[in-house]
């Protein structure tokens, strides 16, 4: 186990999570009280609940309230800090509000937000440069671990990959939030859902469906198509000549929400984008009933390891999203801390930090993937 941060002496910094009483920012306090000896501030617009998460967590939290939409407290927030982890959302309502005000004030920034962050930001990439400081973002679960996965594996563990086969199926509960986001993301994809990658082009499916048996405890699931920029760029990073990317997000109830969702797509309002958040939060929960919240990442990549054609099948599943995305997020504060990011600059999370180190990270934490490979 790394306890660089525990040793006596070593530096310490402040880390600022806003959105620290929420579910994702709960967590990532936790594992950073787990695994570092940093100063940890949370910032959140409830005072009464942010005292109650400092009075669990213990020494060496301190708390400011701070609402993100406030610039004069939220600057004030990011001037005591190093490094700000944003938990706060809907993502794509807050959009670049936190990251722009850390630049500001010269603070290392790590959001789990999606790439349309990235995409706003990108502009400011060489203000970024300038003052020597990363910027992290998608460093969460979709995006962000999704892409890692299959670069960490292809680059220890083959010589060379042709194919891919990417599962990633999720029976969790969602907040308001992540609701929002996904519907974003969702309304926004069109037709890109029934795509696949083959020798650098992207190709329409006539065959977007497929009935998956999976590792237990996911076993029989529907997945559908789907692919995205982020997986283009580690696809060709791996020189990986096809890949198929299926997902799954809960079940019959869900799927159905997200059907109906679409049909009255043309009604978006921001009211109507907070129905539609708590009509999909709920049918994911319904969809609980049916059977044990869990999510699961599958991969069967074929390629060649000394000359041999192999095939390596690699499976992480996890019960909780929330402490998955708040290990993943506390993992990239720690990296960058310890100089084991990119050079400064703003990039997604397989490009932003030393991802080996990423992996051995969430192994320390539990986050362990199974792998077994054999010669075809």
């Amino acid at each position: 186990m790394c306890d660089y941060h525990k040793e006596k002496g070593a530096p310490q910094k402040r880390i600022g999570i806003l959105g620290g009483y929420g579910s994702v920012g709960v967590e990532v306090a936790k594992s950073l009280m787990a695994t570092t000896s940093h100063k940890i501030l949370l910032g959140g617009r409830n005072g009464e609940k942010l005292g109650l998460i400092v009075e669990k967590l213990g020494t060496g939290v301190a708390s400011m309230v701070v609402d993100v939409y406030n610039q004069s407290a939220l600057g004030e927030f990011c001037s005591r800090c190093d490094i700000v982890i944003n938990c706060t959302g809907p993502s794509r309502q807050v959009a670049c509000k936190v990251a722009l005000t850390a630049l500001q004030q010269g603070c290392h920034y790590v959001d789990p937000a999606d790439n349309s962050l990235y995409n706003a930001l990108i502009e400011k990439n060489e203000v970024v440069k300038q003052k020597g400081l990363l910027f992290v973002i998608s460093a969460g679960i979709i995006p962000g671990i999704l892409e890692v996965l299959p670069m960490y594996l292809v680059n220890n563990k083959l010589d060379k990959a042709q194919s891919l086969e990417y599962y990633f199926v999720s029976y969790d509960r969602l907040s308001f939030s992540s609701a929002y986001d996904i519907i974003c993301g969702f309304l926004s994809e069109d037709d890109a859902g029934m795509v696949y990658y083959e020798d650098g082009r992207i190709k329409k499916s006539s065959f977007p469906m497929k009935n998956m048996c999976l590792p237990q405890p996911i076993g029989k699931v529907d997945t559908i198509l789907t692919f995205t920029d982020s997986m283009k760029d580690v696809v060709e990073k791996c020189n990986v000549s096809k890949c198929h990317l299926y997902t799954a997000l809960g079940g019959k109830s869900t799927r159905k929400a997200l059907y109906d969702i679409r049909l009255s797509r043309q009604e978006k309002t921001e009211s109507q984008m907070a129905s539609w958040s708590n009509l999909l939060v709920d049918a994911m929960d319904h969809d609980l009933n049916d059977r044990k919240a869990g999510n699961m990442f599958h991969l069967i990549i074929t390629g060649e390891k000394g000359g041999v054609y192999k095939k390596l099948t690699a499976t992480l599943f996890f019960k909780n999203g929330f402490r998955l995305m708040g290990i993943i997020a506390a993992s990239t504060a720690r990296l960058i801390i310890d100089g084991m990011g990119h050079d400064p600059g703003c990039f997604l999370l397989h490009k932003g930090i030393h991802i080996g180190k990423m992996m051995e990270l969430l192994e320390e934490s539990g986050i362990c993937v199974s792998q077994s490979i054999e010669t075809l």
